[in-house]
Order: C-alpha cells, then structure tokens, then sequence
C-alpha cells in the first residue's frame, strides 16, 4: 500500500480508508506496490488476473486457472515458478518476464 488520493486522509497508508462525501461528484483512487516477492497458492482463478512481482512469483499448490473465462498473467522481473498443485485447466495463462518492472 503507497497511499490514496481523494479521502480525508491521503497521507495514510492503511488498507482501509474514509471519505467524506461532498455535495459534488468526487473521484478516489489508492496506489499499491508491487510486490518483491509474490506466492500464489489456495487461489481459484476463473477472471482476468494480473500478477505481478519484482523479483519472482511462485505458482504453488492450488492455484488454478478455469475456464472458460479464467486468465491469469504473471509478470515478474526475474522469474517465474511452478510447484506441484498449479494446474490451467480450460483457462488462459501467460508467463512474462520483464526485467525491468520495477525501475
């Protein structure tokens, strides 16, 4: 978590939030980091997901995409793992490396 824009509280880095409604339409956003490391396991993909890590992601056990509408992209900046129990059955999946995620 980096922070937010557009509460009562921007400078917070909380994972939660308040906000304020005014009289007139008001746009709030919050920025994530992108993680060192990710692991993904005991997770059901059956959207469109987007993965990302700077260094590695490790596809473990129970992480599964499914279709028809399962699809899962992992970008990391150094490697990606498969460890027994990650399974694509009937989904999308694609595996990228960018070394330069993170820069």
């Amino acid at each position: 978590m980096v922070g937010w824009s557009g509460t009562d509280d921007d400078a917070s880095t909380a994972l939660g939030n308040t906000l304020t409604m005014p009289a007139a339409a008001r746009a709030v956003s919050v920025a994530y980091a992108i993680p060192r490391d990710l692991l993904l396991i005991h997770l059901v993909v059956d959207t469109a997901r987007l993965f990302q890590a700077c260094d590695t992601i490790t596809a473990g056990d129970g992480f599964r995409v499914t279709g028809p509408g399962g699809t899962a992209t992992l970008r990391a900046g150094v490697g990606i793992i498969h460890e027994g129990g990650f399974s694509v059955v009937g989904g999308a999946y694609a595996a990228i490396i960018d070394a330069g995620i993170c820069d």
